[in-house]
């Protein structure tokens, strides 16, 4: 079972981000009990850099030293989200517009294609000769699918 992390911390981690232009994706304690990584997945707009990513590290163990919080893990990972994290907001999907996505429904189906057009309602995916518009309401998860 995956270690929880506090509400609380989950709260200080978002402001940390939110400084920094930030926002957080996911936070997670990963490891067994004394060798625990602190991972966090963090985005912006115009997208991540190195930069961004050490300074929120350093301001993250700034926040937790002598915290009790700060005993639960030994390393820190900062990272902007790889393409195997799921897209979660609307500002993220405009980033990606004209590349392959594959969303999963709320009905179980799945519906691959072009990502064409974000509104603030929902998404619109190409295929061949057909275009999906699909609600946010009704998108479960979405990824984007590399073209190697």
């Amino acid at each position: 079972m995956q270690p929880t992390i506090p509400e609380s911390v989950v709260e200080q981690l978002r402001s940390i981000c939110q400084a920094h232009g930030c926002y957080l994706l996911e936070a997670r304690l990963v490891g067994l009990p004394g060798r625990q990584r602190l991972v966090l997945y963090i985005d912006n707009e115009e997208g991540i850099t190195h930069r961004e990513c050490a300074a929120i590290s350093d301001a993250v163990l700034a926040e937790f030293i002598g915290d009790p919080f700060g005993e639960e893990f030994q390393f820190l990972e900062v990272s902007s989200p790889g393409v195997d994290r799921p897209l979660s907001f609307p500002w993220q999907f405009r980033k990606h517009i004209g590349r392959h996505l594959r969303c999963q429904l709320a009905d179980s189906s799945v519906v691959e294609g072009t990502l064409c057009e974000v509104t603030a309602e929902g998404i619109v995916l190409r295929q061949r000769h057909t275009t999906h518009s699909i609600p946010f309401a009704e998108l479960l998860t979405a990824h984007v699918v590399p073209r190697w």
